[in-house]
């Protein structure tokens, strides 16, 4: 018996999508978490050879001309030369890509379009799928110009802005056509366009638009059920973060404050996950609060007033039960080394920072929302305080370049943006502090420009 070794064993699936296999029985986990019909993995196939084959070669007279044995291999002539090396140039798009997936495609609707898109390049113009097709050039637009900025090539870079306006034209060809407006992989690219103009954008409010439009395709789409695939349920979940503080910064009421979207299905596999959505859920609230803020303002209404009031205490309320469940969570966490410490605050693990920093910049909104309406409490100094708290998450060790998660979190950046406006920018010494961490830290892979400062007006009193 003779096994074929080296020989995959992976799904149809997944040899087709050149992915690995986990080889679960009956069906992987990758296809079942994409919703695909999986075969099973392929089982071991043996070659049993009974026969026997003659050791000694045919004798042949001197007279008698040998036969030249034929076979069904046929030789064929290149005039081109072969070469024992192929220049780097040849492997270019998979070294952006492959960079791309290291430090940037990690996690929430990027992986999940990394998934979905199977970006491989040599088959980018084979696919009938053109939403598909656009999915795979978004992303590689995206791997070319967070390659040319992380390592500051500008050709590279600018190969990368000229792939993405190709990108917005056929964005624009897939929005006009109604079969294509609302799929999973147009929401995708839409993220993914919204994602590039947090390198340094391409001007103004680019951002800003881009998330205006998601937020109109999601409202056409509406909010996903229990019979929705896992992959979409994973998407919409992962959406909130932009479309909520897209929200705070416009002072419109998000979709995600809206019952029906506020009930829809979500995994809640741990602790982190469920301050999460609970945080989330007291934005997607403080978005409502925020845009009828100016209303009660300019009419003078006392009664809408301490209703609005009356409300955001409310929240408040239900925040400092989550910092307290924080406090928990995170003293649970710590290790010995980490309590013995002098720092001020001490923090267990980077999802515990990112946790904090969402609390923080959740507080910061509350508070900008209250103070106008309540002008007797200083709350000016406690969105100070919370900006602060940001910045001491950002001292973390945990978020010294680790894997590239820093990058890819959004909930990071948004956190940076709040602090930023309540510290003053430039202005301030904390300011140019926070600008110069960034820097460092991350290799200004954020543009402070992507949401105008006018815009992210955190206290009107």
């Amino acid at each position: 018996m003779v096994s074929r070794g080296g020989r995959s064993k992976a799904c149809s699936n997944c040899r087709r999508r050149r992915v690995k296999c986990d080889e679960t029985r009956p069906t992987c986990n990758r296809c079942r978490k994409l919703g695909l019909d999986c075969d099973g993995p392929k089982d071991a196939t043996w070659i049993i050879e009974t026969g026997r084959f003659s050791s000694k070669p045919q004798s042949c007279s001197a007279n008698q001309p040998r036969t030249p044995h034929r076979s069904g291999l046929q030789l064929v002539q290149r005039s081109s030369p072969i070469y024992a090396s192929l220049p780097l140039s040849a492997f270019e798009d998979n070294i952006y890509m492959s960079y791309a997936r290291q430090y940037l495609l990690r996690g929430g609707p990027i992986e999940l379009a990394y998934e979905i898109a199977e970006p491989d390049m040599q088959a980018l113009a084979s696919t009938d799928n053109q939403r598909l097709t656009l999915l795979r050039s978004a992303l590689f637009s995206l791997a070319v110009t967070y390659f040319g900025t992380q390592n500051h090539l500008e050709k590279i870079m600018d190969k990368g802005y000229h792939l993405y306006g190709l990108v917005l034209q056929q964005l624009n060809t897939a929005l006009s056509e109604p079969q294509s407006q609302t799929t999973d992989e147009t929401i995708l690219t839409i993220f993914i366009c919204m994602r590039q103009e947090m390198f340094p954008p391409t001007g103004g409010d680019q951002y800003l638009k881009h998330l205006r439009g998601l937020e109109t395709i999601l409202e056409l789409r509406g909010p996903p059920d229990e019979d929705s695939a896992k992959s979409t349920l994973a998407l919409f979940q992962d959406l909130r973060i932009p479309s909520i503080f897209a929200a705070l910064v416009m002072s419109t009421p998000s979709i995600y404050a809206r019952d029906d979207w506020k009930q829809m299905p979500c995994t809640l596999t741990s602790e982190a996950d469920f301050l999460r959505h609970h945080l989330f859920n007291l934005l997607a609230d403080c978005t409502r609060l925020r845009s009828i803020q100016d209303s009660i303002l300019a009419s003078g209404n006392e009664e809408k007033r301490i209703t609005c009031l009356q409300e955001i205490r409310i929240l408040l309320n239900r925040l400092k039960i989550l910092r307290d469940l924080w406090a928990a969570v995170n003293k649970s966490h710590l290790d010995a080394s980490t309590l013995a410490s002098n720092d001020r605050l001490p923090i267990s693990s980077y999802t515990s920072a990112t946790d904090l920093m969402l609390y923080d910049a959740t507080f910061i909104f509350l508070a900008g929302v209250i103070a106008p309406l309540e002008p007797s409490t200083n709350y000016h100094s406690l969105q100070h305080a919370a900006a602060q708290e940001i910045v001491e998450c950002l001292e973390f060790k945990v978020f010294d370049q680790q894997e590239g998660r820093n990058n890819s979190n959004t909930i990071r950046h948004a956190a940076i943006k709040v602090a930023w406006t309540v510290l003053g920018g430039l202005s301030s010494p904390e300011g140019r502090k926070l600008a110069s961490m960034i820097k460092c830290t991350s290799g200004d892979v954020y543009a402070f420009g992507s949401w105008p400062d006018e815009g992210l007006e955190l206290s009107r009193g």
